[in-house]
């Protein structure tokens, strides 16, 4: 059964070039362009991978990665009713069947580079540029070897 793999960033060019070299490498690539579309993607499948860009509109990263893995309980109601319709019930089902989904978070700022993202419950961060390309093609590729 083919891998999946669930790409997030509200950068379209960015999206559509990690979509072609997932594909290329064997993995299905999903994509949404915020955590909020990143959800109701994961609310209809399982993945294998997540990798989230940090800053999105609607839902940051951050708060992605949390809604994911259920990690702050304090937090429970405000995603649930931001994304379940208020159903906690629902909601903690969901959390039940991802929180141990692998995420990466995607960033160019150092700080979460360095280790904020793994406070929140990332497995790490995965570096992007402000050049052009915004990635480095083969560590991303050594990246889905590394998790998938």
């Amino acid at each position: 059964m083919q891998k999946k793999v669930l790409v997030v960033d509200d950068e379209a060019d960015i999206t559509q070039r990690m979509k072609e070299i997932i594909d290329r490498e064997g993995y299905q690539a999903l994509t949404a362009s915020n955590g909020v579309e990143a959800l109701e993607v994961l609310k209809g499948t399982s993945v294998d991978l997540v990798l989230t860009d940090a800053g999105m509109p609607k839902m940051r990263g951050e708060d992605l990665v949390t809604a994911i893995n259920g990690r702050y309980d304090f937090q429970r109601e405000e995603y649930a009713k931001k994304c379940f319709g208020g159903d906690v019930a629902a909601y903690d089902a969901f959390v039940e069947k991802h929180k141990s989904t692998p995420v990466l978070m995607m960033s160019k700022d150092p700080d979460i580079i360095g280790g904020s993202a793994k406070i929140i419950g990332a497995l790490g961060c995965f570096p992007k540029s402000y050049t052009w390309p915004p990635f480095d093609e083969v560590q991303l590729v050594q990246t889905l070897r590394q998790y998938l």
